[in-house]
């Protein structure tokens, strides 16, 4: 039996020792969500024109947060004018999106309350014609304060005039004695509740009356490197604050809210769609806008026709908004344009083009069985997209964390993937005993970090991975009837006695041979450059580690421990020889030894990435390991490396 045999049976012989953890730190960890409460001013200024726009902008802003960091967030609105009322439930994003025609429905509580307004019986009751956002902040307190520690709360004010409890104008006491309550009373509240204001005016609102509710807000979050725009107006139409809000979103959420597109006629926007994207969805309106048509190329150049447009649900019934759905789609640069077909063109309201991208991703485990030890020898978990073939995902993801549990065994490990290196590898050699076994994957939400165009990818829980340990050598009792007892010749184990025996043998064997390693130089730079560093090493064991890691100026190597992420192992494993071997996967790249040269017997030399050189000599003096020479060319023959 040769060196290299000797050694794998060894390595199954070794037990590698194991972190338990309390499995109540399995489940994962909640991120910092958002939870959003539109306050709509429809005091009695308001026309039924301005309501029924009110109601469209609102009903677009769940999917600023629809993606997988966002959608557990959570939305509320409320109705205001002298009093508040919540017209429609909280309710996650993910939520929302499975209930559009409810939330649509609630929001037509947003009505005008003069009498030429059709639908002025389905407005919020008891809520008055006067407009008072100081109980519009109280309202919107009290639905915050049934949420727990993790939500931040978001008002998003948009009214159309100046604080006025009770109609006696905005310059009255009555009305300087409500702010006065507000900012001693309300504003401190929300301040302490670490509420987020943002300020929309429309209409005949004024800056000035805007501008005093900032300093009801919260300071910044702590992810936000300068302090956001609170304050925004539009004049007159209502629908251009949509981008205001879209602005907002992604102020407070720090880049993580989804983008809109804005849309000038003759003006094509390229848009990518990745090959991870299996359902594609685009909305574009025109805001009722005549003589301009919507087109959308594919990337191979061909228009999107009518077969792939939706017109039966929601919004795309309308036939100033184009929606299209396309399953699979085709990827590449998507360019969205909106075209005059008649010189009456109007063009002064905003063409918004609004994307919805979906894509999945799953993890795949594969675990190496050793019936020897009953247990695991290694488990890898790789990330895999849904979609066939799909390439993209390692430009989608920054970093990916997730707890691995091996349920029953209070066994876990917490592990991350990054954009070039979608595999781990976890549990090694890991004894748990026969038996099933199945290991639960929990995503920590908190570290999913998407790269931008990409925050619309979702990860999707797959079927709990199991596995069956069966030992190598199993005890079986057999129940007999009673018998007369008859004097047998007993059998004696002798094969398994022989194993032991000869495994024993083959210990002692490897450990008589082992010695330590010698002192020597570890040198390492760039693989053609003469200007190597140098790091000295004394030897005296059978293992030692060096810790790995590039950095923009090249490579770094020092003395580390088994526990390092990027490693290489020198061991020795006979009386003349060392090796090296890659022992973990790098966490942030993937250290890979893609070459390595035995340039005398008394010097190795490693490649990494075709770049660096890693090279250890030992000290001449040192002759533990003695010279090779001609005639100890049969032990080299035993020496191999991994």
């Amino acid at each position: 039996m040769n060196l290299k045999i000797s050694s794998s049976i060894l390595s199954f012989l070794v037990f590698v020792s194991f972190f338990v953890i309390n499995p109540e730190s399995s489940r994962a960890e909640e991120s910092e969500l958002l939870h959003l409460i539109i306050l709509a001013d429809i005091s009695g200024s308001l026309d039924t024109e301005d309501t029924n726009e009110l109601q469209a902008l609102i009903t677009r802003i769940p999917r600023f947060l629809d993606n997988e960091k966002l959608k557990q967030s959570k939305l509320s609105v409320i109705a205001f004018a002298s009093e508040a009322e919540q017209i429609c439930q909280t309710s996650t994003i993910a939520e929302l999106e499975l209930n559009t025609e409810g939330y649509e429905s609630c929001l037509e509580k947003i009505q005008a309350s003069k009498r030429n307004n059709p639908n002025i019986s389905k407005r919020a009751e008891n809520v008055g014609i006067d407009t008072n956002q100081v109980k519009a902040f109280q309202k919107g307190l009290e639905i915050a304060s049934l949420d727990s520690e993790n939500y931040i709360p978001v008002f998003l004010l948009l009214t159309d005039g100046a604080l006025d409890p009770t109609g006696s104008g905005e310059r009255s006491q009555d009305s300087f004695n409500e702010f006065d309550r507000g900012f001693l009373e309300v504003r401190p509240e929300m301040q302490e509740g670490n509420v987020q204001l943002f300020v929309f005016g429309f209409g005949d609102a004024i800056l000035e009356d805007l501008t005093k509710w900032s300093e009801f807000s919260a300071q910044r979050r702590s992810c936000q490197e300068e302090a956001p725009e609170r304050i925004y107006k539009s004049n007159g139409d209502i629908f251009p604050l949509l981008i205001s809000i879209n602005t907002a979103m992604n102020q407070v959420t720090c880049g993580e809210a989804k983008a809109l597109i804005t849309l000038e006629p003759g003006e094509p926007r390229d848009y990518y769609v990745s090959d991870l994207v299996e359902k594609l969805n685009i909305k574009i309106d025109l805001k009722g806008t005549s003589g301009v048509d919507a087109e959308v190329y594919d990337p191979s150049g061909n228009i999107l026709g009518s077969a792939l447009e939706d017109t039966s649900s929601g919004e795309c019934v309308n036939t100033y908004i184009v929606c299209y759905e396309i399953d699979n789609p085709e990827p590449g640069i998507w360019k969205l344009s909106s075209e005059l077909f008649s010189s009456e063109a109007q063009t002064a309201s905003i063409i918004v083009a609004d994307i919805s991208q979906y894509g999945t991703f799953s993890t795949n485990t594969n675990c190496e069985i050793n019936t020897l030890r009953n247990g695991f020898e290694v488990c890898t978990f790789e990330l895999v997209p849904t979609r066939t073939d799909a390439k993209d995902l390692p430009s989608a993801i920054d970093n990916i964390t997730f707890d691995f549990l091996l349920n029953s065994f209070d066994v876990q490990e917490r592990g991350s993937f990054y954009e070039d290196s979608l595999s781990i590898q976890l549990f090694r050699g890991l004894t748990i005993g026969k038996g099933s076994v199945s290991i639960q994957i929990n995503p920590i939400y908190s570290e999913f970090q998407l790269k931008d165009g990409y925050k619309w990818l979702q990860f999707v829980q797959t079927d709990v991975a199991e596995f069956v340990l069966e030992p190598l050598v199993t005890d079986t009792t057999v129940v007999n009837e009673v018998e007369e007892p008859v004097e047998t010749e007993e059998s004696f184990p002798w094969l398994l006695l022989v194993i032991g025996l000869l495994i024993m043998a083959i210990i002692s064997y490897l450990a008589s041979r082992k010695q330590d390693l010698p002192s020597g130089t570890v040198s390492y730079g760039l693989k053609n450059s003469s200007d190597k560093t140098d790091v000295v090493f004394y030897g005296g064991s059978t293992k030692a580690y060096f810790e790995i890691a590039k950095t923009d100026s090249g490579l770094v190597v020092e003395e580390g421990d088994k526990n390092s992420v990027e490693l290489i192992t020198l061991e020795s494993t006979d009386r003349r020889g060392v090796k090296f071997w890659e022992a973990k996967t790098a966490r942030n790249f993937e250290l890979t030894f893609e070459d390595e040269n035995v340039k005398s017997f008394d010097e190795i030399e490693i490649e990494i990435y075709d770049e660096f050189i890693f090279v250890f000599t030992p000290d001449e003096t040192d002759d533990l390991y003695g010279s090779y020479g001609e005639e100890d060319d049969d032990d080299f023959d035993e020496f191999s490396f991994d």
